[in-house]
């Protein structure tokens, strides 16, 4: 006779299932005292220790002697790091021939005691990213999805602070081109960056006032292709599996209505309309998957760049007030910090003073500026873009992580600690993210599961969607609100 509440396999099971908040019932209900302590001291001390540890074995008065300055001999500060360039086609930003000048990371920000370089400033944030004189929106693309949710960005940077020895440690998952990934490798570098002749301007991705971790990455995934100039002319869906190691689902607009998996080179059966895919895209992106988009037409395109990669930063319903209807709002980057969408509910659009309450909802006090980030309707996006990539990524124990410090006040780790505990235990973090967290989907039919539900409770939270009404959208010419046509799909 079975028993659901516990079997002999279950009671069997091995300590790491324990300790990953997995096993029956039972276990997790006697553990559960013991684990949550255990998964505190070791994300917290432990990160605190190590932090202060670094600090203590490089100080400054024994440079030379006791420690010195790293230098990666596997990839020099040299031409063939850089390779054979031609830079981001798409938008006109050409490499050029202009020499090249490398800089270490402390001297590119060296103002003053302010401006001090750091590995991580403030918060880790889509807008830490922008792209440079190379083609690689793909991978900054990739990056500013990933900064969405820090705690899988801190995974795969190892290192904590800025490091006196200017050596970082990476973790990325080795994908090769047109095969499957093999595995997590340990990437480490120096912090030698290429920079305009005669300036500490980083010539590739840019340093985003003091902090440096975009740059750095951006160099591990260069020594992991063997170069900068490989990084040309990607995939998104690479540096989203290189970031998480999970794979990607890329859907394309295939027949200019409806949204199919495209699996090995072949589409799926799954075939979804408009209005349906942008149920499993906001969906999707509750749970805390990644989404990148492209494939804009060269003609007409509005501002957009064909040719080019952006991140899909939110999803977002905004109800009309009275009525059960609303709009289907997506809010995209361009990897470059600049060049947004021209059309209706773009940065200078008057969508935005006549619907009041969409404009309170979604900026908030907050005025729209060129910084890359825009707005769209879902009916314009469907027009504009052809392909999405998604990758899911899983929620768990493993993806809590002590948050971002000052790394110039010695207090920071400590600082940083408290607050990450507070989080932890107060917030029930550490319990929610141990026994109550999911495992990303691989594939189409792990994205539908509980996609037809219409209450619940996701990674973001409860959610209804019985009171949902019709997607209705707004015509700038006329000033009118309508239904959406891509809601018939």
């Amino acid at each position: 006779m079975s028993c659901n509440f516990c079997n002999f396999n279950d009671l069997c099971c091995c300590f790491q299932e324990v300790l990953q908040g997995r096993g029956c019932f039972l276990y997790r209900l006697l553990c559960c005292p013991f684990v949550l302590p255990y998964h505190a001291i070791r994300i917290f001390c432990g990160a605190c220790t190590w932090i202060y540890c670094g600090w203590i074995c490089t100080p400054s008065c024994c440079k030379g002697n006791c420690w010195d300055k790293f230098d990666d001999e596997e990839f020099p500060p040299d031409y063939n790091s850089i390779g054979q360039l031609k830079g981001d086609t798409a938008s006109g930003v050409l490499y050029g021939v202009g020499a090249v000048e490398w800089k270490r990371a402390d001297e590119i920000c060296v103002d003053d005691e302010e401006s001090r370089s750091q590995l991580f400033h403030g918060s880790i944030e889509a807008g830490d990213l922008q792209q440079g004189a190379i083609g690689n929106c793909w991978l900054i693309a990739a990056l500013a999805c990933v900064a969405e949710r820090p705690e899988i960005l801190q995974q795969c940077i190892l290192s904590k602070s800025i490091s006196a020895e200017g050596k970082y440690y990476f973790r990325l998952w080795n994908q090769i081109r047109d095969k499957k990934g093999t595995e997590w490798v340990k990437i480490v570098i120096d912090d030698y960056i290429p920079c305009y002749q005669g300036t500490t301007d980083p010539k590739f991705a840019k340093a985003h006032d003091t902090e440096m971790w975009a740059v750095l990455i951006e160099k591990a995934f260069a020594k992991m292709y063997g170069s900068y100039s490989k990084l040309e002319g990607g995939l998104m869906s690479w540096g989203l599996t290189a970031l998480t190691g999970n794979p990607a689902v890329l859907f394309d607009r295939n027949n200019g209505r409806t949204w199919r998996a495209a699996v090995g080179g072949y589409y799926s059966e799954d075939e979804f309309n408009d209005d349906a895919f942008y149920d499993l895209l906001i969906r999707q992106r509750r749970n805390g998957a990644f989404i990148c988009c492209a494939g804009v037409p060269a003609t007409n395109p509005m501002g957009l760049i064909s040719g080019h990669a952006y991140s899909v930063i939110q999803l977002r319903r905004v109800r009309i007030p009275l009525t059960t209807d609303y709009f289907n709002m997506v809010q995209i980057r361009n990897p470059h910090g600049g060049g947004e969408w021209k059309g209706a509910w773009s940065d200078n659009s008057s969508s935005w003073d006549n619907n009041p309450i969409v404009k309170a909802v979604l900026q908030g006090p907050n005025e729209l500026k060129e910084d890359g980030a825009f707005w769209m309707q879902w009916s314009d996006f469907v027009k504009f873009w052809s392909s999405i990539h998604i990758v899911d990524c899983e929620t768990n124990i493993k993806t809590v992580g002590i948050p971002v410090y000052n790394e110039h006040n010695p207090c920071g780790p400590v600082y940083a600690c408290c607050c990450g505990c507070l989080d932890y235990w107060l917030c029930c973090t550490g319990l929610k993210r141990l026994y109550f967290g999911r495992p990303g989907a691989h594939d189409v039919a792990g994205m539908k599961i509980d996609m037809d539900s219409k209450c619940g409770i996701d990674q973001s939270g409860c959610y209804c969607r019985l009171l949902h009404g019709q997607a209705v959208e707004y015509d700038e010419l006329s000033e009118e609100v309508r239904s959406d046509s891509g809601s018939e799909g």
